[in-house]
């Protein structure tokens, strides 16, 4: 685990939730480390809670898009999706149309 990606979970299990700053530091983790399928998935869900309060669907959609990184990369390695593909629907669920 990688100094960015254990930042990055420092700064959403403080009590803080600090999801700006976890965005940031999952950015990093995905630019040195752009298979890191953990990191998309956690990217969008803090992008998710950013998201829901106050209302922004665009911030919801870069949300979905990590999902859908994160699911297509546990795809190529064989990997199981199945708690990424729930956070996919839970995302989508909160789109207001």
């Amino acid at each position: 685990m990688t100094e960015n990606f254990k930042e990055s979970l420092k700064a959403v299990s403080t009590g803080h939730y600090d999801y700006n700053a976890a965005v940031k530091l999952y950015d990093k983790e995905i630019e040195e480390n752009p298979s890191n399928i953990s990191a998309y998935n956690n990217r969008g869900l803090c992008r998710i809670h950013l998201g829901s309060e106050p209302y922004n669907s665009s911030i919801i959609k870069d949300g979905i898009e990590d999902f859908t990184t994160a699911i297509q990369l546990a795809e190529k390695e064989s990997l199981p999706s199945e708690n990424i593909q729930h956070n996919l629907a839970w995302a989508i669920s909160l789109l207001k149309f």
